[in-house]
């Protein structure tokens, strides 16, 4: 299991699920990421590092292997992703503190309230019931061939 201490709480991000088609998906809220960087914990979901993935993905989500391009919240409007999306969904308990980062008077008309999961340890990957996923990771990167 992971340690608590092992970790950085409260950075706000930027969480897109990449798509093949249109239906992309989008969340702005806080996560928590391991000391190396390599691991972020967001909505009950575990994420790691893409080593040489394109432009679009720098996540992929543990247990299902679906891309997602992770990011901190860009101070200037223009810099962030979302901008160009229909909907994009905001943890109702970081909208101030996104709002006052990016100096916004009012909510922008894209973003959408709601309440993203806290972050559960006993629910992450590493957790003793995951070992099974943890050793397909290691055999697909090739570690018992």
């Amino acid at each position: 299991m992971i340690e608590m201490g092992a970790m950085v709480k409260n950075e706000l991000v930027y969480v897109e699920k990449i798509s093949e088609d249109d239906e992309t998906s989008a969340w702005i809220g806080y996560a928590e990421t391991s000391k190396s960087g390599v691991t972020k914990y967001f909505n009950e979901k575990t994420f790691e590092l893409v080593i040489g993935g394109d432009l679009n993905t720098n996540y992929y989500e543990t247990e299902t292997g679906e891309e997602y391009w992770i990011s901190s919240v860009k101070k200037n409007i223009k810099e962030n992703r979302w901008t160009h999306l229909d909907e994009v969904l905001i943890d109702s308990t970081a909208i101030n503190h996104y709002m006052s980062l990016l100096a916004l008077t009012k909510i922008p008309k894209n973003l959408k309230l709601t309440s993203i999961k806290p972050f559960d340890p006993e629910k992450t990957l590493y957790n003793k019931e995951n070992l099974h996923i943890i050793e397909r990771r290691l055999r697909r990167l090739g570690f018992f061939d």
